[in-house]
């Protein structure tokens, strides 16, 4: 996925919006709605996604699921050590992470109102 992956796609109309990658040890800290990607390996066979609900001092809150299966306690499922050495960030997590990717031009990812909602729908023949 760190590899292959440069867009995600809006489902209701299928505009893409590019990825900016950053590997773990980057200069740039981490964002909130960025995803966390990490390497496969044993226990996780296809890798595993993270997404960043806050970033706080020395820590991120990530949303996950089928990571151990624990059920949440807070709006996040776990919080991962952030830190800072030599001017990079590094998230210190138990498995390897290659890195963290972030949508650009989030600005337009915000929920559809409800007549934009109903003209995608028109156009692609989907009903309620």
């Amino acid at each position: 996925m760190w590899y292959e992956l440069d867009y995600v796609e809006r489902v209701v109309d299928g505009k893409h919006f590019s990825l900016k990658t950053y590997p773990n040890g980057s200069p740039t800290i981490p964002k909130k709605e960025s995803f966390i990607i990490y390497e496969r390996n044993s226990k996780l066979p296809f890798g595993h996604v993270a997404v960043i609900v806050d970033v706080v001092p020395g820590y991120i809150n990530v949303a996950e699921q089928n990571y151990y299966y624990y059920y949440w306690s807070n709006n996040y499922a776990r919080q991962i050590p952030l830190t800072y050495k030599n001017g990079r960030y590094y998230i210190e997590d138990y498995y390897r992470i290659y890195g963290w990717m972030e949508v650009q031009d989030n600005n337009q990812l915000k929920p559809l109102d409800a007549a934009t909602i109903k003209i995608i729908s028109t156009r692609n023949r989907v009903s309620d």
